[in-house]
């Protein structure tokens, strides 16, 4: 985004070659291997930002974290944090004790964002963790498109650093 590499609500065809050719060639412009590829993923409105995501400390090992997305975690650093395995009662937890939460009931005529998809994300994360085996060194997934109730939650942009083996 910063780059000025990310072009949204595009027709398909023309438009989308169109940004392609632009994004590429500020590609062009920056350090060789800066620029793997181009992503083209679908366009999803109506959902509120929030960031789910990892760290390896090197004292507790994995730790999740949960807060509102985007510009807000950068900003209001409001984030709720969890060492996995957990269930579905720590998970709900989360989602309710950061400052944003009223947000996700719905407020000023939006509608209540899809609470048991989100906690279906952090029990999904929690558990890939566990699985990982202290491989995953980070992992971000911000934003989480929050949708209307019974809608879900869609990832728009997530970043996966792992801890190879003989890694501290």
């Amino acid at each position: 985004t910063d780059a000025g590499a990310v072009r949204l609500g595009l027709a398909p065809g023309a438009a989308v070659e169109k940004a392609a050719r632009e994004i590429l060639a500020l590609g062009a412009g920056l350090p060789p291997g800066s620029v793997e590829g181009l992503l083209v993923q679908e366009m999803v409105e109506g959902g509120v930002e929030a960031l789910v995501g990892a760290t390896l400390d090197p004292q507790f090992g994995p730790v999740v974290t949960f807060g509102l997305g985007g510009v807000f975690v950068e900003v209001l650093r409001d984030v709720a944090h969890r060492l996995p395995p957990f269930g579905a009662a720590e998970a709900e937890a989360m989602t309710r004790e950061i400052a944003g939460a009223r947000i996700l009931d719905g407020v000023r005529g939006q509608p209540p964002r899809d609470r048991a998809a989100l906690v279906g994300a952090l029990l999904g994360l929690s558990a890939l963790l566990q699985a990982a085996g202290g491989l995953v060194a980070e992992l971000d997934v911000n934003p989480l498109l929050l949708l209307p109730e019974g809608r879900g939650v869609t990832a728009v942009d997530v970043r996966i650093v792992g801890r190879g083996p003989g890694s501290p």
